[in-house]
């Protein structure tokens, strides 16, 4: 059966504004899940993964320059920190 567009504007009319409002915000929801499970996956990235969402989550603007660059930069610091920072593996030379 066919759904005329008038009948379904006169649904979403029929909805409280909150309701309506609300709709755009939960849409994006499954994708955002998603992304954040594919970042989240492998054990060595999560940290610099999480700081990236963090800081472009948050909205901040430095400089006139939004957080979806600043959260670019600090997630390629927290990558630059932990290569840094990671220890070296010990080779047992007696075993060579």
């Amino acid at each position: 059966a066919r759904v005329s567009s008038w009948r379904l504007s006169e649904a979403f009319l029929a909805l409280p504004s909150e309701i309506v409002a609300a709709l755009p915000g939960i849409a994006p929801i499954p994708a955002l899940a998603a992304g954040l499970e594919g970042s989240l996956a492998e054990k060595a990235d999560r940290d610099p993964a999480i700081v990236t969402f963090l800081a472009t989550a948050s909205g901040v603007t430095v400089l006139g320059i939004g957080s979806a660059f600043w959260g670019r930069v600090a997630g390629f610091g927290a990558l630059a920190a932990r290569a840094v920072l990671r220890p070296t593996p010990k080779i047992d030379w007696s075993e060579a």
